[in-house]
């Protein structure tokens, strides 16, 4: 019921938001503004997840769940069924389906994320600017895009989890529901970590594949160094790793904690780099 019970709300949220904004905005030039920031958002949101991105999506996580329905059938609860669909690696080479797995969930997001980011550092321009008013401005619109894109991006996978679970026809107790909102979070904290980490990589390379490989490496080096040297608590990146949250027994609230800590951290460093330098023409 989770996903019916954000999507509702949403809707709702929405609803009463855009209606207060319409009520207020011929007297409020902000209101104009705020709902020009929405707009642009919303389209950046739709070109980011395209009919045809949605589709392999919907295809790959669809593929994978049902050549996997004989190991998910007999266990014994819904969170262990989500738990074990997004487990990901402890070491790289030790479960290649389950590397495989994780590595698709973390990287086809992050590329789109990627290219739509590249796309927007190319493009920014005179009239950008004076749209937005400022540069902060539209900086925050950015952020906030993948910051949504990031949410919808989970809502979506999980919803399809869930679907699929009710195959099993088991009972979703409150406990479970919870554990797999836990979860969930995590993925979605792992993720918008590892992009604003790749915003300020391509901020400095101003290239886009030469960053996304990076960005890999970097991922693939925690997790190897993370289990050669027993440090793995310590490596942000393999905090996003259930696999190794639960191996070592790691509380969901320390990880939230440093996570968000260091999404702030990224968040400034890339703000400074845009407002002190000239970003018109950038890219090109």
């Amino acid at each position: 019921y989770l996903p019916l019970y954000l999507l509702v709300h949403t809707f709702i949220y929405t609803f009463c938001f855009r209606k207060i904004l319409n009520s207020k905005k011929r007297f409020n030039p902000r209101c104009k503004l705020m709902e020009m920031n929405l707009h642009f958002i919303k389209n950046n949101i739709k070109s980011i997840f395209s009919y045809n991105k949605i589709f392999i999506i919907l295809t790959f996580y669809i593929l994978i769940l049902i050549n996997n329905y004989t190991n998910y059938y007999y266990l014994q609860s819904n969170s262990e069924i989500f738990k074990s669909i997004f487990y990901g690696p402890i070491n790289i080479t030790e479960n290649l389906l389950a590397t495989f797995f994780w590595s698709f969930n973390q990287f086809y997001l992050i590329y789109l994320l990627g290219d739509f980011l590249y796309y927007q550092l190319k493009k920014i321009n005179i009239y950008t600017i004076f749209r937005f008013n400022n540069k902060n401005k539209w900086y925050i619109s950015i952020h906030l895009t993948l910051l949504f894109s990031c949410i919808l991006y989970y809502i979506l996978i999980v919803t399809i989890c869930i679907i699929y679970m009710f195959f099993f026809h088991k009972k979703v107790h409150i406990s479970e529901s919870l554990e797999i909102l836990k979860m969930s979070f995590l993925m979605f904290l792992s993720s918008y970590f590892i992009i604003t980490l790749y915003l300020n990589l391509i901020l400095i390379l101003k290239k886009h594949n030469i960053s996304y490989i990076i960005i890999i490496c970097i991922l693939y080096s925690s997790i190897l160094l993370g289990n050669l040297l027993s440090i793995d608590q310590f490596l942000p990146l393999n905090r996003c790793i259930l696999a190794k949250h639960y191996s070592l027994n790691l509380k969901y609230s320390v990880s939230y904690t440093y996570l968000t800590v260091l999404i702030i951290v990224n968040y400034l460093i890339s703000k400074k780099n845009i407002l002190l330098n000239d970003f018109i023409n950038y890219l090109t």
